[in-house]
């Protein structure tokens, strides 16, 4: 008996956490601001509070730095280029679109204040990225509204062929339940992790191509015959 009611204390217990509302609200542009609600409870996140400076401990002997082994770097991960970019957005709407029918509309995304500016040093590329993400938001955001609710949405995309780099600003909001949160793990996660998996098994020949053709260079010449002055040849001959 006691067993069962330490069972039915654990399992509300979960009830209550899954059932526990959460949210993040994130402001960038000049600085960046990231605070976290956690029922209520809020957090900042970003920027940490200052740490008090601990004293520094001395500096081990260099004979016991190069006994340590060295940590192998991480490949970076490859950077997608504009094709990828746009071949991946129909696979990331379609999972957008059946992850946000789970959840119905839950998630309440407020507010919704975004403003980019598209710029670089080639102007048909500024053209090309405005033009994409002109098409992916009028074709996402409708698709979002149905099944999120999104309150008092403001987003302005513009072009700035002067600048040579991307501008953003804004302020996002967002809050659900712990379980929706789940749900959201459970059937985006697996699906984004294989498409990682296969967009840097695409890349892994990459870095072995980048040296294959460092190695193929060509040489310097150098010269091996030994080049004698005149002015010497006549001081040996008189």
């Amino acid at each position: 008996m006691v067993f069962l009611w330490i069972l039915a204390g654990l399992l509300g217990l979960v009830l209550l956490l899954l059932l526990l509302p959460v949210g993040a609200r994130v402001s960038f542009g000049q600085g960046l601001r990231v605070d976290l609600k956690i029922g209520p409870f809020a957090i900042g996140l970003v920027p940490a509070k200052e740490k008090k400076k601990k004293k520094k401990e001395p500096e081990p002997p260099a004979a016991e730095d190069a006994a340590k082994p060295e940590k192998k770097s991480k490949k970076p991960f490859p950077k997608p280029t504009f094709q990828e970019i746009k071949e991946a957005l129909p696979f990331f709407g379609g999972l957008l679109k059946k992850t946000l029918h789970r959840v119905r509309k839950r998630i309440v995304i407020a507010p919704l204040e975004l403003s980019v500016t598209f710029g670089s040093p080639d102007p048909s590329e500024t053209a090309q990225w405005y033009g994409l993400a002109n098409s992916v938001m009028w074709s996402v955001m409708p698709q979002i509204e149905e099944r999120v609710t999104v309150r008092s949405p403001h987003i302005h995309l513009g072009m700035d062929f002067d600048s040579g780099k991307i501008e953003a600003s804004g302020t996002v909001g967002f809050h659900f339940l712990i379980f929706d949160l789940v749900v959201i793990g459970l059937a985006a996660g697996l699906p984004i992790l294989k498409w990682i998996k296969q967009f840097k098994k695409k890349h892994e020949n990459d870095a072995k191509t980048d040296n294959k053709t460092e190695q193929k260079k060509p040489l310097p010449e150098v010269n091996t015959h030994n080049e004698t002055d005149p002015a010497d040849t006549t001081k040996e001959n008189t």
